[in-house]
């Protein structure tokens, strides 16, 4: 009887663990339902902080999202070939195998990092997150904008037990030439520190110190859903 019930045990435990994996992993078939999944509330890629007169919404961006745009281009190009009525099976055939090797090369680059969307701007949205320092004349105004545009690496980090704290890789801010008063920046970490495979860790923080907006530091917990998003469109 204790053979029996151990092995009905070690079966029960075995299903529990299928269930619990399968259970934090999602997987999409269309492009459309996978951007109306990732911009829904629900989704849990974005968290949102107000603070002293300030918004912050910072985005995580997975190897997909960050492929959107190239993979609409290779929707194109694929109906671009189905429309071409010169062109025979064969070449269409290699010309669908080329656009997928494509993807896939996309994919291996961008698994390399972990991406975010931060966007600052004043709660009221009256107010330019940059031009508004104009005030306090040029050189004021040149110093927050040369620290938005070169600096943002000297304040921003994500920190876990085993691997500390991981400075940023890259960054840039976007530049829309006043056609928004917030402001918007995409940030690279990478994929694993100090031997530890960063996306595996439970206790992942977004670490944004005082930079020049009196917030003092801002902490985004857990800025990456648990569970996992899979695009099958390539």
């Amino acid at each position: 009887m204790q053979t029996v019930d151990s092995r009905l045990f070690l079966k029960v435990i075995c299903l529990i663990a299928i269930l619990l994996i399968t259970g934090c992993t999602k997987k999409i078939d269309s492009l459309k339902e996978y951007e109306n999944y990732f911009y829904s509330e629900k989704s849990g890629y974005a968290q949102k902080i107000t603070k002293k007169g300030f918004k912050l919404k910072l985005q995580y961006l997975p190897t997909d999202m960050m492929l959107v745009n190239e993979y609409k281009y290779s929707i194109a190009e694929i109906d671009d070939a189905l429309r071409d009525s010169t062109i025979t099976r064969e070449k269409y055939d290699e010309r669908i195998a080329d656009i997928k090797e494509e993807a896939v090369k996309s994919r291996i680059n961008y698994d390399k990092s972990i991406f975010f969307k931060l966007t600052i701007g004043f709660e009221n949205d009256d107010q330019d997150i940059v031009f508004t320092t104009m005030q306090g004349g040029r050189t004021p105004y040149y110093e927050w904008l040369n620290k938005l545009l070169f600096s943002m690496n000297q304040y921003v980090f994500l920190h876990t037990e085993k691997s500390g704290k991981v400075k940023l890789s890259l960054y840039n801010m976007d530049r829309n030439f006043g056609m928004a008063k917030s402001r918007t920046f995409l940030f690279s970490f990478p994929i694993e520190f100090n031997n530890v495979k960063l996306l595996d860790q439970n206790d992942i923080t977004l670490y944004i110190k005082e930079f020049g907006l009196h917030t003092g530091t801002i902490t985004f917990k857990n800025p990456v859903p648990h569970k996992k998003v899979i695009l099958n469109y390539f």
